[in-house]
């Protein structure tokens, strides 16, 4: 049994990268352990693994629409993984492959490995395995069969690189077909956004792109049967010690903070010195996207269920005014 891994991102966080490859090379030797970035990124330390960094400019797309598309890096991030994977698959024919991010650690992969071997599905990290929104895997931490990582990653850098043709960007990009797909019942929500892929949570976008190229004619109707089929939620608190980063809401969540995090936020009454009456202050605006981040985690695969047609179920970290009103009541105005 041969396991590879690839640790993907930016390498400015070099003590947190560290105590990664501590921890993973408990189970993973060195040379099947791969660092994946892409060029202007400098490590200050010293690592015994490979580093390499890809250049998305070597696939000479049309810049335009290339950096539309690669809001937050998603891109890079995106093509450094599936880079690094190829990569990793030139050096030896693995039979499994687990992604992890370069600002996260995980110790003790007993347990993943156990699954992952056990199980032919992909298994993704459970604290951004949403079950408030259709297909919306976590893809800080993914491990499976290695085909099946590769094509998770292939397919979604090829229709990238598509959607720099002109004419696709405008017919997919503009156009109402990831609307059509997630949510069919156009409501007023919906209609407001264009619900491309700006707006869409970029872990959907890659599952989409992903069943697609399993040649499935992906429909809302389908998210349980498609998501049970080819995912599993994995819980990373059967980690011993762990670090995963939340970078929309500029949060860390450990083994030590994770439990009670909740609680300790809805407890305490807030006493507000300077907002306006009925005007929810920031720190409040934050801790409601906390709330809603930690209810929306899929604890296992039962809690993938069916969805309602429509954007109303789309709540929390892109529309954050849906839960405000529940957050008024605990500030002292």
């Amino acid at each position: 049994m041969k396991i590879g891994v690839v640790i993907q991102g930016p390498l400015k966080n070099s003590d947190t990268l560290e105590r990664s490859l501590s921890c993973v090379q408990e189970f993973i030797s060195p040379e099947d352990i791969v660092i994946s970035s892409w060029l202007g990124e400098d490590l200050q330390s010293k690592v015994n693994v490979e580093i390499i960094r890809s250049d998305p400019a070597l696939l000479n797309v049309n810049e335009n629409y290339f950096d539309i598309l690669n809001q937050n890096n998603r891109f890079y991030q995106v093509y450094s993984t599936a880079v690094g994977i190829a990569h990793l698959l030139r050096k030896k024919d693995y039979d499994y492959l687990i992604k992890l991010r370069t600002d996260e650690y995980y110790c003790d992969y007993t347990e993943l490995i156990n699954r992952m071997t056990s199980d032919p599905r992909i298994h993704s990290g459970n604290m951004f395995f949403r079950k408030d929104f259709p297909f919306h895997v976590g893809d800080h931490l993914m491990a499976g069969p290695a085909e099946e990582i590769k094509q998770f990653f292939e397919a979604s850098v090829t229709k990238f690189i598509e959607l720099t043709n002109p004419e696709t960007f405008f017919a997919e990009f503009k156009g109402d077909k990831y609307q059509k797909t997630i949510f069919p019942a156009n409501s007023a929500l919906s209609s407001i956004f264009s619900w491309d892929l700006t707006v869409l949570p970029v872990e959907t976008v890659l599952t989409l792109f992903y069943l697609w190229s399993k040649g499935h004619d992906v429909q809302l109707s389908d998210q349980v049967e498609l998501m049970n089929k080819y995912f599993c939620p994995f819980p990373i608190q059967k980690f011993k010690k762990f670090q995963a980063t939340a970078n929309v809401i500029f949060l860390q969540f450990t083994e030590e903070t994770i439990e009670g995090l909740r609680d300790s936020i809805l407890g305490p009454m807030y006493e507000c010195k300077s907002c306006p009456p009925d005007i929810i202050c920031s720190q409040r605006q934050h801790q409601a996207l906390v709330c809603c981040l930690i209810d929306s985690f899929t604890l296992d695969s039962s809690e993938i269920v069916s969805l309602p047609n429509g954007a109303d179920n789309y709540n929390s970290l892109r529309c954050p005014w849906r839960v405000v009103d529940e957050f008024k009541w605990r500030i002292k105005l």
